[in-house]
């Protein structure tokens, strides 16, 4: 099996640049968990389906469109368009694009001399737009996000401030803009030349101290760190909020039930406190999963230890669904005559009709093939389609926990 060449070359990449700058540390970390084989899985849905919108957003390809299910459509779409928003005030306030690339990456050396991808120079670091415009002196940097999750502004964003100082090579004013749809409109900032050489200079002591800097702390920044199954700091975390909920010499049947007891007694500053790293847990014990799911499919004395610790792969029937629905309605139709309404209102009730696979329908029978096709007709459908379904269904809701912007019910219920 062929390994892709790592772009970033070990070195820190501007995308990690928060959890630098929060746990100084955490570049060492995660080298050192990579030469020890301990690092999480990067393959989930979330990560595959954002490589897969990227690319689509990078070529506009019909086959890179024809790869993205229904959601990443609608996704890349929303991207596409705000981008294009972005893109159009940056030519209103500076004058017409005259160069444009994607995914291209920058690099820069220990004196904050911009290098490109290529280089054989030696760099300290290196970082990746998704989108680069030029218009006379100023340039133009997108990022796109392609999840739900908090995302931090571009005028307080780490990534964009470093991405800022590597698109420059000298006295140019650059705006970087967040593309995030589904959590909101695009952010912008502008960085003067002034700004961007301040820039420069903060990446450059960022990136020279990382091979060094040990310290390590535990937060947001955790989500992503290669170095988590492996790092102290974020284990003591884990620790820390568990502890007071722990009580030895249980049954397993009664753990549950006398760790809610706990945390319900604790008082209103501790469970905040622990509410605090609830999410961290949450990262890890998914991570740890990800982690023995991969060396059990691998195989090996790996998987052989595993097994006889009493972890495997188990293969259990999913969802049914009807693929012919004609055939369906035919055979079902003598067994629902007596239904309240009739067969075709019982069938209704069962089917559970949904407002995103009734889109999804209206958007396949449309017959267009990409985004900038579809959505010359969009608005419009989306109005009709909205006035239909709020003639037609009844908005059902639920209260769920949340913690500032982000959701955090989970499965567990008591």
């Amino acid at each position: 099996m062929t390994t892709e060449p790592d772009p970033r070359r070990g070195l820190p990449s501007a995308s990690s640049l928060h959890r630098l700058v929060n746990c100084p540390g955490s570049y060492r970390a995660e080298r050192d968990a990579i030469a020890r084989g301990m690092t999480p899985p990067d393959d989930s849905d979330d990560a595959a389906s954002g490589t897969r919108i990227h690319k689509w957003l990078e070529t506009e390809s019909d086959e890179d469109w024809a790869a993205l299910s229904y959601d990443e459509q609608r996704t890349a779409t929303l991207c596409m368009h705000q981008a294009g928003n972005v893109l159009a005030d940056f030519s209103d306030r500076h004058g017409p694009v005259t160069w444009l690339a994607r995914e291209i990456r920058y690099a820069i050396n220990a004196f904050g001399v911009q290098l490109y991808a290529d280089s054989k120079l030696d760099r300290i670091g290196s970082g990746q737009a998704d989108v680069v415009a030029r218009a006379g002196e100023n340039v133009l940097v997108i990022d796109y996000k392609t999840g739900r999750g908090d995302i931090t502004p571009a005028d307080a964003n780490d990534q964009l401030r470093g991405l800022a100082a590597l698109v420059a090579s000298g006295g140019e004013t650059v705006t970087v803009a967040i593309v995030a749809p589904l959590v909101g409109q695009p952010t912008v900032a502008e960085f003067s030349p002034e700004s961007v050489k301040a820039a420069r200079r903060w990446l450059v002591h960022q990136w020279l101290n990382a091979p060094d800097a040990t310290e390590t702390a535990a937060g947001a920044w955790c989500q992503y760190c290669p170095a988590r199954l492996a790092c102290g700091t974020y284990a003591a975390n884990n620790a820390a909020t568990l502890a007071p909920l722990t009580q030895d010499g249980l049954p397993p049947e009664k753990v549950k039930e006398a760790m809610f007891a706990r945390a319900y007694e604790s008082d209103t500053a501790t469970l905040a406190e622990m509410g605090e790293r609830v999410r961290m847990l949450e990262w890890g014990a998914a991570a740890i999963k990800a982690a023995i799911r991969r060396r059990l499919e691998e195989g090996g004395q790996a998987s052989a230890e595993l097994r006889e610790a009493g972890w495997d792969l188990v293969e259990t029937n999913g969802n049914r669904e009807i693929t012919d629905p004609d055939k369906a309605a035919v055979l079902l139709a003598p067994l629902l005559a007596g239904a309240a309404g009739g067969p075709n209102a019982a069938l209704m009730r069962a089917a559970s009709l949904s407002a995103p696979r009734i889109e999804e329908e209206i958007h396949k029978a449309s017959g267009k093939k990409n985004a900038r096709q579809y959505n010359i007709t969009a608005k419009d459908a989306k109005k009709t389609l909205a006035q239909v379904l709020g003639a037609l269904m009844t908005q059902k809701t639920k209260t769920n926990l949340v913690h500032g912007k982000a959701d955090i019910e989970t499965e567990i219920e008591y």
